[in-house]
């Protein structure tokens, strides 16, 4: 910093004097004792001051290299001081032991080598050791202003983006990092509001990458510290983000959610609803009209390690191909609890709503897998016969004709025959009326894949109606006339695409 008299209205010895102040100046003459190299490196920075006296006194506040940096009037500060000195040789200073050459160095701003003595470089602030190579390669603050400037507008974007809720990924970084330490202090509702309070503002500007990876992170941490509540809440949000960003389900987007599910407690009541959020998400932005398979078949396995039948059936029935045997397994433990004779009504369980949403193959894995645990454990009280042909392999027992008849309807449905079907439920209709939940289930199997209309339940009164106004009556149960909706014909699928 100088004094805001301008150099240029001072005298030679005045302007000496503030030569030899300038720290820079100073350490200059402390590196080097040379007088010659002195006298010449003062007397080039009077010329300086002397030429750019005006300028110096319009930046009072700037530094001297700020001032200095134009080139054309540093040539002609060169120019000056060779005429008044008799010419200041790039040549090795004298003094120089051996007559070594001092160390040059590279300015890479400036593009160009520099002698250690030169004044306008040795000015620099930052200048240390001449002699060390680790300042062979130098920043010159000539182009500080440039570089200022550059710095100042970097900045400015960054405010700018900051304000409308865009921040690059270090900030995201630091901003879950702090919200963690909220955690770690135990200050769990601090957490969960600051969370929320930093995730709408991302969410208003629709920086959906930002808002979720905080929702992410932060639930994740209180999850694991055992914050339910709050780690659900959040969680849940996260899913909201998902469906405001119309995001498609994906191996990233699906991660984040089942890494989140993972981390509840079994007893904690917002896993149920975050998983009704996620299914409905994957449902209506994805490609499977009933929900993402893959979140299905999680949520149901972990309903079925905690013998939450129902709630595992829901999903296991809509899982992945991995879901099928999960679901018979946990049929069959629980049918371990019951009367050997109910083996067929829990096999059922899984084999028959397969068949309803048209997935041939669960089905036929289900049953294999319940009867070969059934025949492992009481094989041998029950009778097990084996019976195969060349195209299939059922087993057979005796003391159990529901569970006959759920295997030899996975073979109908496979042969496509509906005069099969009807053989079938004539022979075991006495088995079926006594079990009675069966008889709906099996009628729109008998349409979906037999191509057997379901039978209409007769209403006299609507009768009467439909033949006085010559038609059916819409809605209800319906007359005559009445019509229903097609349901879905599904082609028997060959013997190939069963395993």
């Amino acid at each position: 910093m100088f004094n805001s008299v301008s150099p240029a209205t001072r005298g030679d010895k005045s302007l000496e004097d503030d030569c030899r102040r300038n720290p820079d100046m100073q350490l200059f003459l402390q590196r080097h004792p040379d007088p010659d190299m002195q006298r010449k490196a003062i007397l080039r920075d009077m010329v300086a001051r002397r030429t750019l006296g005006e300028l110096y006194h319009q930046h009072n506040q700037g530094s001297y290299n700020v001032i200095e940096k134009r080139a054309n009037m540093t040539q002609d500060i060169d120019a000056r001081a060779q005429e008044l000195d008799g010419g200041i040789q790039q040549a090795t200073p004298a003094g120089n032991e051996k007559g070594k050459k001092k160390p040059m160095h590279y300015c890479r701003s400036c593009e160009e080598w520099f002698w250690d003595w030169q004044c306008r470089h040795v000015k620099h602030s930052h200048m240390q050791d001449p002699e060390d190579e680790n300042d062979k390669l130098l920043i010159c603050p000539d182009n500080l202003l440039e570089a200022t400037l550059v710095v100042l507008a970097v900045l400015a974007v960054l405010a700018v983006l900051a304000s409308c809720g865009i921040h690059t990924g270090l900030q995201i970084e630091k901003i879950i990092a702090r919200l963690q330490a909220r955690i770690s202090e135990g200050q769990y509702y601090e957490a969960q509001q600051q969370t929320r309070v930093v995730a709408a503002r991302y969410i208003k500007a629709a920086n959906w990458g930002a808002a979720i990876d905080i929702l992410y992170n932060v639930s994740q941490s209180l999850l694991k510290a055992g914050q339910g509540g709050s780690g659900g809440d959040l969680s849940v949000l996260l899913v909201d983000v998902y469906k405001q960003a119309e995001l498609k389900p994906d191996a990233t987007s699906r991660g984040r959610l089942l890494t989140c599910l993972r981390l509840f407690d079994a007893e904690e009541p917002t896993r149920k609803k975050f998983i009704g959020e996620m299914i409905a998400w994957s449902s209506k932005h994805g490609d499977y009209p009933a929900g993402d398979p893959e979140l299905h078949h999680v949520a149901g396995s972990l309903y079925a390690a905690e013998h939450e039948t129902y709630e595992a059936e829901r999903h296991l029935v809509l899982g992945t191909r991995d879901s099928a045997e999960i679901l018979s397994r946990m049929e069959y433990e629980w049918y371990k609890e019951d009367d050997s004779h109910t083996a067929a009504l829990y096999c059922a369980r899984a084999v028959l709503p397969y068949l309803l949403v048209a997935n041939v193959r669960a089905a036929n894995t289900s049953y294999g897998v319940f009867t070969s645990a059934l025949s492992g454990e009481k094989g041998a009280g029950l009778g097990v016969q084996d019976v195969g042909s060349g195209s299939a392999d059922l087993r057979i027992f005796p003391s159990l004709p529901l569970l006959n008849f759920l295997g030899m309807l996975l073979l109908a449905v496979q042969k496509g025959s509906p005069e099969l079907f009807k053989q079938l439920q004539s022979k075991y209709a006495s088995h079926i009326a006594e079990v009675g939940a069966w008889d709906e289930a099996l009628e729109m199997i008998a349409e979906m894949y037999f191509g057997i209309q379901r039978p209409r339940q007769s209403n006299p009164l609507f009768d009467m109606m439909g033949s006085l106004f010559g038609g059916g009556m819409p809605g209800g149960a319906g007359g005559a006339g009445a019509r229903k909706p097609p349901v879905r014909r599904v082609e028997a699928p060959s013997a190939e695409g069963l395993d």
